[in-house]
């Protein structure tokens, strides 16, 4: 009897936690959706930069100003939009900012050869319509597509791979280019990664750490940069945040760079003073 009672009470807890974690999403579920439609979507930019010191592009990274007033990455939400697919929405406006900051850029001459990256979940590049509201949004702005470079992460290939490879070459008929993010972590193979319409791969932030405290590890680095080389890609590091970090990359023979050595992610004002 003791037991029994012991095990109700149990489930008693268990549904009553159940209760309010569906609660508090639902809720912020709710609370996205209102960020979307009132323009509480912010997109921050972080910039890359060459081993001269030239700025080459940004990464165009998504905010959410919270009706708390906190401003939100997306660790916070991005799971919560992608299965109530309000990622499409969201997509779309992070690519209609990016677009309007490349058209902005255009009319200057120190900034109308700059690139911005912009991340793609796989809920996304699945969806029959993205293709076209691309096409649409470069065609609405005018810019120049060859500016825009859409990121996809390694580990989104490991499901439904063939058909998420069909839809990047589609993207690339529309003239933007693709880098593969986090290189490293995923599991594509060498012979999945010669099939990608692939520019730019981004090489994951902990080999850069790791390299910084091992010999193998350094030695593991660079030959993932002289893949990229061979290959005919540019390797772009991420997370670098010193000085003898930038220097041991460029060592290895990468000179592409992103991380708080050179600057945080910022708004868009931010950015142009910058």
């Amino acid at each position: 009897r003791a037991n029994t009672t012991i095990s109700m009470a149990l489930l008693a807890a268990i549904f009553a936690i159940y209760r309010i974690d569906s609660g508090r999403r639902l809720r912020m579920e709710r609370e996205l959706g209102r960020a979307v439609r009132n323009g509480d979507i912010e997109v921050h930019y972080q910039p890359q930069v060459r081993g001269n010191g030239m700025v080459s592009g940004v990464e165009a990274l998504l905010r959410w100003r919270h009706p708390s007033g906190r401003l939100l990455s997306p660790e916070a939400f991005i799971h919560l939009a992608e299965e109530s697919t309000l990622i499409r929405e969201i997509g779309l406006e992070v690519l209609r900012q990016a677009c309007e900051l490349l058209q902005a850029w255009s009319t200057d001459p120190r900034t109308r050869s700059l690139r911005v990256a912009v991340n793609i979940s796989p809920v996304q590049l699945l969806d029959d319509s993205l293709v076209a509201s691309v096409a649409q949004r470069i065609q609405a702005t005018g810019i120049d597509p060859s500016l825009l470079e859409f990121e996809l992460t390694e580990s989104a290939l490991s499901t439904e791979g063939a058909a998420m490879i069909a839809r990047m070459d589609a993207l690339e008929s529309t003239g933007v280019s693709w880098a593969l993010d986090d290189f490293g972590t995923g599991y594509s193979s060498l012979a999945t990664l010669r099939t990608l319409p692939v520019r730019t791969l981004k090489i994951d932030r902990q080999f850069l750490a790791e390299a910084t405290r091992q010999e193998s590890a350094q030695r593991l680095l660079g030959k993932i940069i002289e893949i990229s080389h061979v290959m005919g890609m540019d390797a772009l590091v991420e997370g670098v945040e010193t000085r003898e970090q930038r220097d041991l990359l460029i060592h290895l023979g990468c000179d592409h760079f992103q991380g708080y050595l050179f600057a945080r992610p910022m708004p868009r004002a931010a950015l142009h003073a910058w």
